[in-house]
């Protein structure tokens, strides 16, 4: 499996323990911005889930431009490309995941 798609999963995982849904259905398109259900302080939790997952910077100004999930998760491949850092699967769960997928 790509970086990307563990990024991806991942990150499904915090928007969906953030937001309260459930991670299947979390999409690439998935709105960040002007679905009513979604608060900016559950954004506010995603953001920081993230910065603590993938031990990364997420600019306040830069989470203005996450308008869709695949929009942050391309931040992040970004920034963990960019600091040369790669993504380690933290739990088993994760483990399992990657390698059945």
């Amino acid at each position: 499996m790509s970086e990307y798609k563990m990024i991806f999963r991942v990150a499904a995982e915090l928007l969906s323990e953030s937001i309260g849904i459930v991670k299947d259905e979390v999409k690439r398109g998935t709105a960040l911005v002007g679905d009513p259900a979604i608060e900016p302080i559950d954004i506010a939790k995603y953001v920081m889930a993230c910065e603590e997952r993938f031990d990364v910077v997420i600019h306040d100004e830069d989470v203005h431009t996450f308008l869709r999930f695949e929009d942050s998760v391309r931040y992040i491949a970004e920034a963990l490309y960019q600091g040369g850092q790669s993504v380690a699967l933290a739990t088993d769960e994760e483990r399992v995941a990657w390698y059945y997928s």
